[in-house]
């Protein structure tokens, strides 16, 4: 269960980054250990590089969409145990996310379907 989770996770911030970058047209880095976690990618290189781990450099392109999918993304990130917690409810918020960011981006969803 911990490996189609993570596998879910994957997916699901590859997800934000598409849509970040294609939609909001501002590319995102997710920084887990760095307040506010989401923030701006700069160069857009994928990673959180030293210049862009600043508060200041938050990322403040929100789409509704977006933020719901970084919401969800932030919950089952946090929580490590998230697999022995609530497996369905983790696998479903994903996907749903997944889905819904397809919805603004085309997205390979690799064949999630709901538990």
């Amino acid at each position: 269960m911990a490996g189609d989770i993570a596998t879910l996770r994957d997916a699901h911030g590859q997800a934000i980054g598409a849509c970040a970058a294609d939609v909001a047209g501002a590319p995102v880095i997710y920084a887990p250990g760095n307040y506010p976690y989401f923030l701006a990618d700069l160069n857009a290189n994928g990673l959180p590089d030293t210049d862009e781990l600043a508060y200041s450099n938050r990322y403040q392109s929100w789409t509704s969409r977006l933020l719901k999918a970084a919401y969800n993304y932030q919950f089952v990130a946090m929580d490590p145990g998230i697999y022995a917690h609530n497996p369905a409810y983790t696998q479903q918020i994903l996907i749903d996310s997944l889905k819904s960011l397809s919805a603004a981006v085309e997205l390979d969803a690799h064949g999630c379907t709901r538990p």
